[in-house]
């Protein structure tokens, strides 16, 4: 669950200073607490730093004003969802530092600081559901999911065309499918491995694949175009998962979305590895609007200035 949360102080012609950052982070966190007590929250963003109604997009420290305002994002996940994870790994003798999620750290993976800071989304079109993680002001903006991936594609190539489910992710994942599919007016041959050769319209197999994808797509860009920013976005998006090898996404997301540089993933053994270079990167770089609760005991000298900051809620 993303929540998106102001907060302001009034400063009174004094310097800005790190612990009123700090007050205005521990309200905001008190007020998301308080409204649901059974969330935790696993990442906490600066979206936006607004000082006498100017935006700021590093730390205004040091500067006069009359009133701050820090725009933060809160990402939350059920506390029973962490504490049932956190029981497996105490099971098996290992203990869970931090939890990073999986869209945030896919999206450090795939985009740049500049994409990040312009905005851009990252859609994992996955086996049983597909994600849409927005990026904007280098933050996490929002992040939305659907129980709808590609083996629904799979299940309905199987169910309309009478075909065994090995036949159907064949036909699936098919690069070249359209052009073979245009060639003739009949399935060709090749695709029936398990099931007796029956001849299947090529245009109806066609219009199956295309309708479930169309049905997929709108529902990331109805979540698109609720943005003011949808324009970055649409400049700026990369598809990772099983369902971005699905043949003519591209050209579908260009000809019929207005999509001006989608990126599609190759979709083979590695691509689950995309989330761990982020976490990766997170870990070992940081990111720059991101504060991270910290143990208290941990050496002062180690930690950075939200760090520093939010150690107080450990």
């Amino acid at each position: 669950i993303t929540t998106k949360l102001s907060k302001f102080k009034k400063i009174d012609g004094s310097k800005i200073e790190k612990s009123d950052i700090s007050f205005l982070l521990r309200e905001a966190k008190k007020e998301i607490e308080k409204n649901n007590n059974k969330l935790s929250q696993i990442h906490i963003f600066n979206y936006k730093y607004i000082v006498d109604d100017n935006i700021y997009k590093d730390l205004p420290i040091e500067i006069y004003a009359n009133q701050l305002c820090i725009e933060n994002i809160f990402v939350s996940v059920p506390k029973n969802y962490l504490k049932n994870i956190i029981k497996v790994f105490n099971s098996c003798d290992l203990e869970i530092g931090r939890f990073i999620l999986s869209p945030y750290a896919s999206g450090v993976s795939c985009f740049s600081e500049n994409q990040i800071e312009q905005g851009c989304g990252l859609i994992d079109f996955g086996y049983e559901k597909t994600s849409l993680a927005i990026f904007k002001n280098n933050s996490l903006f929002q992040t939305f999911n659907f129980p709808i991936g590609s083996n629904h594609i799979t299940k309905d190539i199987m169910r309309g065309c009478y075909l065994s489910k090995k036949e159907s992710e064949q036909i699936k994942k098919n690069n070249k499918l359209f052009e073979i599919l245009d060639e003739k007016e009949f399935l060709n041959e090749n695709f029936f491995i398990d099931t007796k050769y029956k001849k299947i319209s090529n245009k109806f197999l066609k219009e199956i694949i295309l309708s479930r994808l169309k049905e997929i797509l709108n529902k990331i860009f109805e979540e698109i175009d609720k943005l003011n920013f949808k324009d970055s976005i649409k400049r700026n998006l990369f598809f990772v998962g099983e369902g971005s090898n699905i043949c003519e996404l591209k050209k579908f997301l260009i000809e019929d979305y207005k999509a001006t540089n989608p990126k599609l993933s190759i979709y083979d053994n590695d691509s689950e590895f995309i989330p761990c270079n982020g976490t990766l990167k997170i870990l070992a770089k940081g990111f720059t609007s991101e504060a991270v609760a910290v143990p208290k005991n941990l050496d002062n000298s180690k930690k950075g200035f939200f760090s520093k900051i939010f150690n107080i809620f450990d």
